[in-house]
């Protein structure tokens, strides 16, 4: 009985190369077609970089209420707010769960990353604008 285990692992295998094989073949064929060139380095935005080193921690306890911070932050600086819902219909959602994840160990980055996977892409320029205005208001400091 180890034998045939054995030897339908050893099909599995060599069945396994062969469609990695035919896979990167026609991936490649495709990439030729089309004439897309993949760069040799990708440049680190500045917004990631940011991103990356900055860990927020919360500084209250409760739930943050949208008038709470409309309120610290001013109605004028407000509006960008509105504007950012208009163009991301999850974005007010992303607001609330941003508190979810915000565990004093994880950066701006995870956040984001963690945000994009449970709604839709976040922005990592409007989720720094958000962190940073939250610093602003003294709702949340950085480590």
């Amino acid at each position: 009985m180890d034998r045939i285990i054995a030897e339908y692992v050893e099909d599995l295998k060599r069945y396994g190369k062969m469609e990695v094989s035919r896979f990167e073949d026609g991936l490649s064929r495709t990439v030729n077609k089309a004439g897309i060139t993949f760069p040799d380095h990708m440049e680190e935005s500045e917004a990631r970089s940011r991103a990356q080193s900055l860990v927020p921690k919360r500084m209250f306890r409760a739930p943050l209420s949208t008038e709470a911070f409309r309120e610290a932050l001013g109605e004028e600086e407000y509006e960008w707010y509105e504007d950012i819902v208009k163009k991301d219909k999850d974005f007010r959602k992303k607001i609330y769960e941003t508190f979810n994840f915000m565990d004093g160990k994880r950066t701006v980055y995870d956040i984001a990353k963690a945000l994009s996977s449970e709604y839709s892409e976040t922005s990592l320029e409007h989720l720094l604008k958000f962190m940073f205005d939250l610093e602003k208001t003294s709702f949340v400091s950085f480590k």
